[in-house]
């Protein structure tokens, strides 16, 4: 098969569980592999192993994605999103569809919902393949995401070295995600700030650009980054890292492939299809998760993410950090 376009236009993290699926790909046919993604997205699939080409979707450059992919002459697509949209974005670019999506949003609803092939998103979204050759066996590789340049290691290197994590051990924080009730609550990072500092650790708290004054609000001594790495060059600084703490978000994705202890924070959405293989997942005992929802019908919005306490988290970290 000449050449293959994926399309998910799903958030960071399920971008970052599609790239097996590139790999796969490569793999068994040697094609040409294209992925139209969300502009938020693209930073992790540039110069990136398995993925020739990259297309950024946005519903203001439609139209301009359209003829880019047109331009590279991608003939074959799977609508790995399973979204109707994404289907219409396919036959407009020209592509003979190896498989439909009639998903649409109608703001919480998802009509004619893709349908999983198995419970966890990477292999899920590997299954694909079968689209393809049904006969093809869909074997499990790791996630992966693009490589950095000189410049971007020597920017990691410098950093640590300036923040002196050449001596001490180096803790990623991800404070929050897009979906409120997915996120800790902002008390519970300022106590366990306050558990960290008492043993003279200060975490690095990640996040984009827009979460740089939501971090340098919070209390306690701590390093605020977010904005500062790109999504590829977070990679590379989790490998540094002896532990990191994050929500179900997809940065927590990212930074799950440099292979970093990794402690995962759940709340309303099921560890079994989203968790990274070596994430050590905390998860409230309540009867109503996981819900999958995107926002709480209980009478408390965060309750299920207040469950988890922070000496709960801290405890669970401490090993990695040596504290005595």
């Amino acid at each position: 098969m000449e050449n293959v376009l994926l399309i998910n236009r799903l958030g960071i993290g399920d971008v970052v569980l599609t790239t097996p699926l590139a790999g796969l790909i490569k793999e068994y046919f040697g094609s040409q592999v294209g992925m139209v993604v969300a502009q938020k997205a693209v930073d992790i699939l540039i110069n990136h192993a398995w993925v020739d080409d990259v297309f950024s979707y946005s519903q203001s450059s439609k139209a301009e994605t359209v003829r880019q992919i047109r331009q590279q002459q991608y003939t074959n697509a799977l609508i790995v999103d399973g979204r109707f949209s994404s289907t219409l974005l396919a036959l407009k670019s020209g592509c003979r569809l190896k498989n439909l999506g009639f998903e649409i949003s109608i703001g919480t609803w998802r009509p004619f919902a893709r349908k999983q092939h198995t419970v966890r998103a990477d292999l899920d979204y590997s299954s694909c393949l079968r689209y393809l050759d049904p006969e093809i066996p869909v074997k499990e590789i790791p996630p992966m995401v693009g490589t950095v340049d000189e410049e971007s290691y020597h920017k990691i290197n410098s950093w640590l070295t300036r923040h002196g994590f050449n001596l001490h051990p180096l803790m990623l924080i991800v404070p929050r995600g897009l979906s409120a009730n997915k996120n800790w609550p902002v008390a519970a990072l300022e106590e366990f700030n306050t558990l960290l500092n008492q043993y003279n650790i200060t975490p690095v708290y990640l996040g984009s650009q827009q979460d740089r004054d939501f971090v340098a609000a919070l209390k306690g001594k701590i390093i605020n980054a977010a904005g500062y790495f790109s999504l590829r060059e977070v990679a590379v600084l989790a490998k540094y890292a002896s532990v990191s703490v994050t929500p179900c978000t997809g940065t927590m994705h990212v930074i799950a492939t440099a292979g970093t202890p990794l402690v995962a924070l759940y709340g309303p959405t099921d560890p079994w299809r989203w968790a990274p293989k070596q994430a050590i997942v905390l998860q409230a005992d309540l009867q109503c998760i996981p819900c999958q929802k995107l926002t709480c019908s209980q009478t408390k919005e965060q309750q299920c993410m207040e469950s988890i306490s922070p000496l709960t988290v801290f405890k669970t970290v401490e090993p990695f950090l040596s504290l005595h």
